[in-house]
């Protein structure tokens, strides 16, 4: 999973590097942008979140359980997810649109 993770980012920086003076590249490039934004936000806001509510553990008390839940914030995670989902699919379609316009210009 990590590796996904960190390799979609890496991945899109080599992609954008071979495509330097080429017609994909703008495309390549957007992608690159959107999966640093969802790299960000993973890295500064759900992580800790995440780590956060493991640090709380799973109490068997009902009322420290909601104390635990109120606390985290899921709505903010939420939200923050549902962000990095729609910046990976737009990253995802800049670079299907990066293949359409590379073979559109041909391979050289």
């Amino acid at each position: 999973m990590i590796t996904g993770f960190i390799g979609s980012l890496v991945f899109t920086l080599v992609a954008a590097l071979t495509q330097l003076g080429r017609p994909a590249l703008l495309w390549v490039v957007v992608a690159l942008v959107l999966y640093a934004i969802v790299f960000g936000i993973t890295i500064g806001i759900n992580v800790p979140l995440n780590d956060a509510i493991k640090a709380a553990g799973l109490p068997d008390d009902p009322a420290r359980l909601a104390a635990i839940r109120e606390a985290f914030d899921e709505a903010r995670w939420r939200a923050w997810n549902l962000v990095r989902v729609i910046a990976s699919a737009a990253a995802f379609t800049s670079l299907a649109g990066a293949l359409v316009v590379e073979g559109r210009a041909g391979v050289s």
